[in-house]
């Protein structure tokens, strides 16, 4: 089995564990199909890319030549979406979730209850834009203007702070209001209302920034491109489409439409893709006056993660440990003799390595060693460099289940990241151990963060070490492994750095 064909394994497997039965029951598109969807998306992108569509984040995201403030804080990993509650008045057959429980306000799943404690951790890690999201925000449109005060009392002009909304609900009164509270961008999803433009047009004159932020509906194509010259007239300065993606809350209303899916990391409708490409083209091609964003899910998935995954790793990372370009803590150490790791101690502190990139076990077995370092101990042969990984989380309270860390955001409120184990100690010699310090050498990883650093890596749209990902999956292939061990390689790639393009499945 290569590399590719154990990818598409892997995916389906764990489509299964995550959709369960369901997943066996979804038509998904046959061979010939995808060669057709892959074949059309190609020429999508391409023709994107010569009308001057800027693909970046390793491409998995367009036209980023125009993007809101608030998509350019998203990408750059510097914002919180606060969801103020988990109610809504709409019912949209695409909707990922129930939203029937009313909640209290909720981000990276911390409650804050209170918006100074909401600020503090604002202030702690480094945000530079907030989104107010829901459910409905306008069902707790007093919460909501209260937590927009708060933010914009605190940083200014520091902060930049957008809401979602599906417009039901919302007069001139209240956008008047919102304004007031000190709100820069209002986002519509005018797919809950039919496409209705009401409520977009009249915002225009008020807020400062006026997007329009919509699933990319198959069926809904020529509906949203006719729409377009309106809603530029109107002053909407933005268009975000989203792919569609399936869960079990939508589950039902999705295969009563038809669709056909692709599986990735989460399954996705096959048409939406290539209707937001599609749409994206059509206004390049006619010089419509609306920049449109593609916000894929593939790079949902890698770059928002790892934002998430940064802000708590540079807590949770010890001296001698690296943060890899996703985010995740890599620590490496050499097993062996203890006379061998002894030398190889020595060798560091002869280099003026004394302390901080490195560490020798109580029992002097283990050299524990930041990758750069591997330059100057190298791995003796009868040693073996050992791989493991730690994934981060915050809490709002100690689990004692993994190790922790405690963070104080005010005299009341504490948080705690918890680091966990997630891939099992990997000893990795003779040509597995030359594979991983030619892939991931000294300056592949993000090196130390401080809390709050989780701008783009250097390098997030150019391939890690000038390897492409074929021809990282044709160098593991090369080494023979069983499939067990090719596919720990596969995961040591997705630990390592957020993948190229979008979804290849």
């Amino acid at each position: 089995m290569n590399a590719s064909e154990l990818c598409r394994s892997i995916l389906r497997d764990k489509n299964l564990r995550e959709y369960g039965d369901l997943a066996g029951r979804l038509p998904f598109l046959d061979d010939h199909e995808l060669h057709d969807h892959l074949e059309e998306r190609s020429s999508l992108l391409d023709k994107a890319s010569r009308l001057g569509a800027l693909t970046c984040y390793n491409g998995t995201k367009i036209d980023c030549r125009s993007l809101s403030p608030g998509c350019i804080a998203c990408a750059e990993g510097t914002w919180s979406c606060l969801f103020i509650n988990g109610i809504c008045n709409a019912r949209c057959f695409y909707c990922p979730s129930e939203q029937k429980e009313p909640g209290l306000p909720v981000t990276n799943t911390l409650e804050f209850p209170d918006p100074r404690e909401y600020i503090a951790y604002l202030e702690r890690f480094g945000f530079t834009g907030v989104s107010i999201s829901g459910g409905e925000p306008l069902l707790s449109f007093e919460r909501s203007l209260r937590y927009i005060a708060a933010i914009r009392r605190h940083f200014g002009n520091r902060m930049y702070i957008w809401l979602y909304t599906n417009g039901i609900l919302l007069t001139r009164e209240k956008l008047e209001k919102l304004k007031d509270s000190g709100l820069d961008e209002i986002r519509f999803d005018i797919g809950a209302t039919g496409y209705k433009t009401d409520k977009p047009e009249m915002a225009a004159g008020i807020i400062p920034v006026v997007t329009v932020e919509i699933p990319a509906i198959p069926e809904d194509h020529d509906r949203v491109n006719d729409l377009i010259p309106k809603l530029a007239a109107a002053g909407v300065k933005h268009l975000n489409l989203h792919q569609l993606r399936l869960t079990e809350f939508n589950a039902p209303q999705l295969l009563k439409r038809g669709y056909k899916f692709i599986r990735g990391n989460k399954i996705t409708v096959a048409g939406s893709e290539i209707t937001a490409l599609k749409l994206l083209a059509g206004v390049l091609e006619q010089k419509k006056d609306l920049p449109v964003n593609y916000c894929s899910f593939v790079y949902k998935n890698r770059f928002q993660g790892r934002a998430a995954r940064l802000r708590t790793a540079s807590i949770a990372c010890r001296p001698w440990e690296d943060i890899t370009a996703a985010g995740y803590i890599r620590s490496l150490f050499i097993s062996g003799d203890e006379d061998v790791l002894k030398g190889l101690a020595e060798k560091l502190e002869n280099a003026g390595e004394v302390s901080g990139g490195w560490q020798l076990s109580g029992q002097g077995r283990q050299l524990f060693i930041r990758s750069p370092l591997l330059d100057i101990t190298g791995v003796p042969g009868p040693a073996a460099l050992n791989i493991r990984y730690y994934d981060t989380r915050f809490t709002g309270a100690v689990t004692y289940r993994y190790p922790y860390t405690e963070i104080r955001l005010t005299g009341r409120r504490k948080l705690f990241v918890e680091r966990i184990q997630c891939l099992a100690d990997y000893p990795a010699a003779g040509a597995e151990r030359e594979l991983f310090t030619r892939l991931f050498p000294g300056d592949s990883f993000m090196g130390r963060v401080n809390s709050g650093d989780t701008g783009v890596f250097p390098g997030a749209n150019s391939k890690v070490a000038g390897i492409s990902p074929a021809d990282e999956f044709s160098m593991i292939d090369a080494l023979g492994l069983p499939a067990g061990k090719k596919e720990t390689w596969l995961k040591i790639l997705d630990f390592e750095r957020p993948g190229m393009g979008f979804q290849e499945w």
